[in-house]
This record gives C-alpha cells, structure tokens and sequence, in this order.
C-alpha cells in the first residue's frame, strides 16, 4: 500500500499539509533513484491533494524528461506555470528544455523573459535566465542583441564580489577600451556596484529661467533615486554569496558552491563572446577569472581560445600550457584506457 492510501484527502490544515509534504518529498526521492513509475504515483497524489498547486505538476515534469519525454515534460511545467505565475522554477526549467531539448530557441527565449519577471527571482537565478535568454538569441541568428544583452551583465555585482581581487589588473593590461567588468577602483563600492558620478555644476547666467533649475534638480534626484536603488539590489544580489534566503549564514561549503555557480556564469559568459567573435570583450573576465581561480582548467581553457583569436599566440599557448599543468596534477577518468592497454591492443592488431 502506498502513502496515503486510506487516507481522508478531503480535510485541510496541519494533517493535509503533512501528508501533501510527505508525498513530494517521496516522489522527488524516488526520482533520483530513477524509480519513475512509484515517483509519478507519489506526485498524482499530492496533486490530489492539492490540485491547485504547482509543485506536483514540476515533478511530474521532471519525471516526465528523466524518462526521455520533454514535450510531456514541458506540458507540465506549463501546468505549472498557469497555477502559479510567481513561482520561478518551472520557468527555468521549460527555457533549458525547450532550447535544449526541442531546439525551439524562440519559446525559450520567451520563457526566459517572463521568469525574469518574477518578483521572488534571487539575482544568481535571475543571472542563470539571463545567460540562457543570450544563448536563446544567438541560437536565433540576433546577435546585436545577444550582444546588448551581454553587455548589460558585464558589471553584475556578483561578477565583481568573486573576481575584485584580479580586477585591477586585468584592466590595467586591457586599457579602457576593453575594460568588461568593472569601473576604475575609485568608482568600485565595497558592494560590487558601481557609483553614479554626480554631475559637476555648472555656472549659470544670470538670466537662466528658474524653471531650467527645476528641471534639473528632478534630474539629480531621479538619479540619485536610481543609483540608491541600484546600490541596494547590488548589495542584495551579493549578500546571496554569503546567506540563504531567510538571511541566515551559509556554511563554507554552501558559500563555495554559490561561489562556483557564478565562476561558470562569467566561463559562459565569455563562451558567447567567442561566439559571437568578440575575443576583446572576454579577455578581461578571463584573464581575472584565471589569476583568482588559477586551478580553474576551463578558465585557462576560454583564456587560451581568447588570447589566440586576438592575435596573441604566445599567451594563447602560455594559457594552453597550464591546462595541460592542471590535467596532469588529476588522476585519468576511469573510463580512459590505460597506455598499457592500448599499446597492447596495437601490437595484437
């Protein structure tokens, strides 16, 4: 018999939650012992007993793409979606798989863009769609804006939380034509967001109309209204590399895993500018990204392929070379034969 055979579905409170809790965690456990059939059971009856909420219908999605269906899946991340406009992960989950999966970068894309405009998003998640919604947009052929919309993360303040350490050097190498990242120090608050400079006064004559003055003083404040707003959403984006969404501390393992998630945003990052054949543009992030994290291969990696397609083969191999450092420090895959094996097979053959 299965949980919550037996059982009143009809009543409410404490005892339903318990039991609708009780199911979805069940289901999610059997899914990741790839038990489909028992999982999909545990989700229909947490569906039963809420059948307005969406949790159950993302399970089912998940369990229906494990299986290898993702136009099933996708149906019910839909169903999701349309119980609960406000919850972000179905979003996620439909934009990878309709790219992904049915090579649809136009849904996608769409998907994209309206979870983003979940209120509850954290800005690492709302990161994640960002990247997504570029790749969506290179897959269409829209490059320009692929690339504006690149263009607009170069400073996101959790780029300049992991990276402020090798920041001012990568830019002094780059000049300012190719600074991608960050502003210079001065303009760097200890939050990762970048200060509005506020515009020098200027010396006014005698005869200038009062309403001029008017007109002005609304455009400091609606400035400083926007570089107070920007400052606080940079400080909370950056407050998620440190604490979990009730505000409590992470523990160093949770902080390095948050840590490592944006690595790999900025690595994909500048995976589209290669793409889009603007080697400049990611050079800056690369060569930051390798001198904080230098045990990163996949930084030396973009960094080799980037300093290459500027024209640069000497630091294009210099790049190359301490990849080949790194995977020889790391014990071969398992599934690697051994030179023993194969030289064995050649000289059988």
């Amino acid at each position: 018999m299965s949980i919550g055979d037996g059982e009143d579905l009809d009543d409410s409170g404490f005892g339903e939650t318990s039991r609708y809790a009780a199911h979805l965690d069940r289901g999610w456990s059997l899914l990741d012992r790839a038990d489909y059939e028992s999982a999909r059971q545990s989700a229909l009856q947490a569906q039963r007993i809420r059948p307005d909420a969406p949790d159950a219908a993302v399970l089912l999605g998940a369990i229906a793409l494990a299986e290898g269906d993702p136009v099933e899946s996708l149906r019910w991340y839909d169903q999701a979606i349309e119980l609960d406009p406000d919850y972000f992960e179905p979003y996620a989950a439909a934009a990878q798989i309709a790219l992904f999966d049915l090579g649809d970068a136009a849904r996608a894309l769409q998907f994209c863009d309206d979870g983003l405009g979940v209120e509850s998003v954290s800005a690492i998640d709302a990161l994640d769609l960002e990247l997504l919604g570029a790749e969506c947009l290179v897959s269409l052929g829209r490059d320009e804006d692929a690339r504006a919309r690149l263009d607009a993360l170069r400073e996101h303040p959790l780029f300049a939380a992991i990276l402020r350490a090798s920041f001012e050097a990568a830019d002094a190498e780059q000049g300012e034509e190719d600074m991608s990242l960050s502003s210079s120090s001065s303009d760097l608050e200890l939050d990762g967001s970048v200060k509005r400079r506020r515009r020098r006064p200027i010396a006014r004559e005698e005869v200038e109309e009062q309403d001029d003055e008017d007109a002005e003083d609304a455009a400091e404040a609606a400035e400083a209204a926007e570089a107070a707003e920007a400052a606080e959403a940079a400080e909370a984006a950056v407050a998620e590399l440190d604490e979990d969404e009730d505000g409590e501390p992470l523990d160093e393992e949770e902080r390095s895993a948050q840590v490592q998630r944006v690595l790999q945003f900025i690595l994909r990052m500048c995976r589209l500018w290669l793409d889009l054949g603007a080697p400049e543009s990611a050079l800056p992030a690369l060569r930051a990204a390798a001198e904080r994290f230098p045990n990163n291969g996949d930084a030396w990696h973009l960094l080799s392929e980037a300093e290459y397609a500027r024209g640069d083969a000497r630091a294009a191999c210099h790049a190359a070379l301490r990849v080949y450092r790194l995977d020889q420090q790391h014990a071969p895959p398992k599934w690697l034969p051994s030179p023993r094996s194969c030289t064995a097979r050649w000289c059988r053959s």
